[in-house]
């Protein structure tokens, strides 16, 4: 009898490329702005969602930026919101600069998802893209995980920021910072992003790691996240993370820097699949 367990694949996809992706145009001052529909009426169940953020800023400005993903089940545009406050500031517009969380949930058939933003800034970024990719029917369903929704920690809507962190310098690793609450459920996937420094950053590439009681989560990467001088970042893919992290808690992020640091006054944020 052979032990190796079988290839799987998702039988369906859907996603929003042939459009360009959704120019979702932020409100400014920390205003919600409008709406849009990122995937229609989905014609299958959805256990996979994919999404990404890209040129959500303005150089020589603190353009902290949140983004809220949105679902109507009827298919239609009266929205209820179903991931609160992603961290998306400070993205440029290049090819490969897209800020991407990864998250195993399900969301099912019938259902269209949307997304609206906000930026901390007086001027809005005239050119953000959302990208979403929807997977589903995993061929194997007992090796595929995933959630019914998913908790935000350690953001300020009213200020479009994460957490601030002040990494620690030329290599050295910060002292641990608490996210937000304890989470208030039990965690199978994470995902966490970083919102920018200043309006006057320093380029350099910072490291965060994720984790509780002062050590890393057994098994998650460290996110690269290069910042360029005219405040625009690339941040690497991690996730999803999967993980068994029980209700009650406290997460925690420490970073580090190529150089001398700078606080991250737009802050850091984690999301917990539960």
């Amino acid at each position: 009898m052979s032990l190796i367990v079988e290839p799987w694949t998702f039988a369906n996809e859907v996603d929003n490329s042939l459009s360009g992706a959704a120019a979702v145009i932020p409100g400014t001052s920390n205003a919600d702005g409008t709406a849009l529909t990122l995937l229609s009426a989905l014609a299958f169940d959805v256990h996979y969602l994919v999404v990404s953020f890209n040129g959500y800023n303005v150089a020589s400005a603190a353009h902290y930026a949140l983004a809220d993903i949105l679902l109507d089940p009827a298919g239609g545009t009266s929205w209820r919101t179903f991931i609160d406050d992603l961290v998306v500031g400070y993205g440029s517009n290049g090819i490969s600069c897209w800020t991407r969380y990864l998250f195993p949930i399900y969301i099912k058939a019938g259902t269209s998802v949307g997304c609206r933003a906000r930026t901390s800034h007086t001027v809005a970024c005239t050119t953000p893209l959302v990208s979403a990719i929807a997977f589903g029917n995993p061929s194997n369903p007992a090796m595929w995980w995933c959630g019914v929704g998913v908790e935000t920690l350690g953001v300020t809507a009213a200020t479009s920021k994460g957490t601030s962190v002040t990494p620690g310098a030329t290599g050295a690793y910060s002292s641990w910072t608490n996210i937000g609450s304890p989470t208030s459920a039990r965690y199978g996937a994470i995902q966490y992003g970083g919102n920018g420094t200043d309006s006057n950053a320093l380029a350099r590439t910072y490291h965060f790691q994720i984790g509780y009681n002062n050590m890393q989560l057994p098994g998650s990467p460290t996110m690269r996240i290069s910042i360029t001088a005219s405040e625009t970042l690339q941040a690497s893919t991690v996730g999803p993370i999967w993980c068994d992290i029980p209700q009650g808690t406290q997460m925690q992020i420490r970073g580090t820097s190529s150089g001398t640091a700078e606080a991250w006054a737009g802050g850091l944020a984690i999301y917990g699949v539960y």
